[in-house]
């Protein structure tokens, strides 16, 4: 159903919220609130109802629902003062006063269970995380785990490669035994996330598997304990600690499925899914196939940023990596990539975390810092965020800064295609720094996880030859040219002018990498 008003429009199948005609990212619960009161159109609506619908009888303070309905009014762009389209009745609840046409949408279809669902929301995964299943044996730590539950919702709907059902959906499975199967085809999703939590002797264990419901397979699952703290600084330290995982494994999922794929059959999504898949090969052959399919997604569909982006980053890795002659105008095509990406969606957190990578690489450096600032205020868990504002900082002398971001993007995904980059520029900051023996052991762990990539032997040729390690130099440097036999001087010392302390060419030249 879309429910339309002024200049506003809410869409209960897609989840999503558009003003003006451009969609806003709104908090799960922000959502639902907003939906009620648009439901609800005309007639007084008491802070008691509020507290049943949204909250689901749960106890909440007064400042918890004036949160909530402060960011209601800002989203339609409405105030407690002015109060255009949410009054305020005294002492008895709230009226919401705009006309409403409700439409039911195009194009949805009934499910085998009669449900609806859109087909749009298929061209991204969709995903349902169940409510949280309280293990300790006392009824009242129940709002524990649905405030787990809630955080995990709201973090993972930031992501604009996942479609995640709301709130609503997810809590009418709550007490009830469900067939994964059955819950993807009544709600159209294809991924499900459900688990347990339990708390004792000041301990908490929190267990969670993702299942493909369409394979009826568990893909992940992990078990996270914690020691007993804060509340709310428990259940931050617990959403931090997943959310970042379950995206990653989901897009993992993603690009082996699509590997599987008629080709006839593919679209946009499965196109791109493809081009990821190379890139995480990080080669040159994968490269140029990789970019291949990028930009069949594009001709598939214009309108699809998330293939923009995936152009975006394949263009930057790809001139980070030497493998392309003219590294300014590949730069500027990736440039103008992200851009139409971040016009199709200005809240996509990913592509302004590419524009701030390519920005950095023109050493743009404050233009670069303010875009990843935004991605991660729009996405809080974006680890390529963090990683992306570390290498801005790096680059602008701020290495001890730097390291710190790094190790944030190696605690939220510790499993991540990119770790050995996340270890590679702390080696780089510690050689910034003048640390050299700490950045040889950081460049050692770089190379031990990465075998294809020249750059963590290139690094540790500049640290060995700093420490006067002249035949290892030597030796680091033929592991790096093995790897990339082409490689050169002139490809890398771009990469070495900044920051201060980083340059090093003169050392790479004495160990044998030519010009």
């Amino acid at each position: 159903m879309r429910y339309s008003f002024e200049n506003y429009e809410l869409n209960t199948i897609r989840h999503e919220f558009r003003a003006f005609g451009v969609l806003r990212v709104l908090e799960p619960q922000v959502f639902d609130l907003l939906l009620h009161f648009v439901r609800s159109r005309g007639r007084l609506v008491s802070r008691d109802e509020l507290i049943a619908v949204i909250w689901k009888g749960r106890i909440v303070s007064d400042s918890t629902i004036d949160a909530r309905l402060h960011a209601t009014r800002k989203a339609v762009d409405d105030s407690g003062r002015s109060q255009r389209l949410i009054k305020t009745v005294p002492r008895r609840g709230y009226r919401f006063v705009a006309d409403v046409e409700a439409v039911e949408d195009v194009g949805l279809v009934a499910s085998s269970s009669g449900t609806f669902h859109d087909p749009l929301a298929t061209h991204k995964p969709a995903l349902v995380v169940l409510p949280i299943a309280n293990l300790s044996g006392d009824r009242q730590q129940q709002y524990f785990a649905d405030g787990i539950t809630d955080d995990i919702i709201t973090a993972l709907s930031r992501f604009r490669s996942l479609f995640v059902s709301a709130r609503g959906s997810s809590f009418t499975y709550t007490d009830k035994v469900i067939e994964p199967v059955q819950v993807g085809r009544e709600l159209g999703v294809r991924y499900l996330l459900q688990g347990s939590v339990r708390r004792s002797d000041r301990r908490v264990r929190i267990s969670l598997h993702l299942i493909d419901t369409e394979r009826d397979t568990c893909i992940w699952a992990e078990q996270f304990d914690r020691d007993e703290r804060s509340l709310l600084e428990l259940q931050d330290d617990i959403v931090r600690s997943v959310v970042g995982i379950i995206e990653a494994e989901i897009s993992s999922a993603e690009r082996h499925r699509a590997r599987w794929l008629p080709k006839n059959s593919f679209d946009a999504w499965d196109q791109s899914q493809l081009g990821f898949w190379h890139f995480w090969r990080m080669s040159r052959a994968d490269f140029r196939i990789g970019l291949e399919h990028f930009e069949g997604a594009i001709e598939n569909d214009p309108g699809f940023g998330f293939a923009h982006v995936g152009l975006a980053m394949q263009l930057l890795s790809a001139v980070n990596s030497g493998w392309v002659d003219d590294n300014a105008s590949t730069l500027e095509r990736a440039r103008r990539a992200a851009e139409t990406a971040i016009s199709l969606d200005h809240n996509d957190g990913l592509a302004h975390t590419v524009l701030g990578r390519i920005s950095t690489m023109g050493l743009q450096l404050k233009a670069a810092i303010a875009d990843l600032a935004l991605a991660l205020e729009l996405n809080p868990n974006l680890v390529y965020a963090y990683f992306g504002m570390g290498l801005a900082l790096f680059w602008d002398g701020r290495g001890r800064e730097a390291i710190g971001h790094f190790e944030e993007a190696m605690r939220r995904s510790p499993r991540d295609p990119l770790f050995w980059a996340f270890e590679l520029h702390v080696g780089f900051c510690h050689y910034s720094l003048q640390e050299h023996e700490q950045a040889k052991v950081w460049f050692e762990k770089a190379q031990n996880h990465m075998k294809t990539n020249s750059w963590p032997s290139l690094g540790l040729a500049m640290v060995e030859a700093k420490l006067g390690h002249k035949a290892a130099a030597v030796i680091a440097v033929k592991q790096a040219r093995q790897l990339q036999p082409n490689l050169c001087l002139s490809h890398v010392a771009p990469m070495l002018r900044r920051p201060k302390g980083l340059n090093s060419v003169e050392l790479l030249r004495r160990s044998g990498l030519p010009d």
